[in-house]
């Protein structure tokens, strides 16, 4: 196995669970060394640990072929909006980061059509990732 799956093994990814990352993801063999290593400093400049990058990983190695700017756009967007805490945020739902800045900005335009302060979405996100998929 290459470099970038040796990256992964130091998270303390388990051979078990990096064979499921494979199944679910076999472009990963084609990902450098330095593209895992980017995407794991994404989540530690959000303040998420080596057990909150191991999940996110494992629960989501899709996030491993995002491009990096479309991530720290979505990052940017949402600090912007007063999302203080990313690192639950992603930790809980590990697929809120293969949102689009836009799919973010529709839930929240139509909440705030709906009659919602951008604080009180902002809250009821945080409580509840997945509630973007429910709407």
């Amino acid at each position: 196995m290459g470099e970038n799956v040796e990256e992964l093994f130091s998270l303390g990814i388990s051979e078990e669970d990096m064979k499921n990352i494979l199944e679910q993801n076999s472009n990963l063999f084609n990902i450098s060394s330095d593209l895992v290593k980017e995407k794991i400093d994404i989540l530690k400049y959000v303040n998420c640990d080596q057990r909150h990058i191991k999940n996110i990983i494992v629960s989501n190695p899709e996030y491993l072929e995002r491009e990096s700017s479309d991530i720290l756009k979505l990052i940017k967007y949402l600090k912007d909006n007063g999302f203080t805490l990313l690192n639950l945020l992603f930790d809980s739902n590990p697929y809120f980061l293969n949102y689009d800045v836009f799919e973010i900005r529709d839930y929240v335009n139509k909440r705030i059509d709906d009659g919602l302060e951008l604080d009180d979405i902002v809250d009821e996100v945080e409580n509840n990732p997945y509630i973007i998929d429910e709407v």
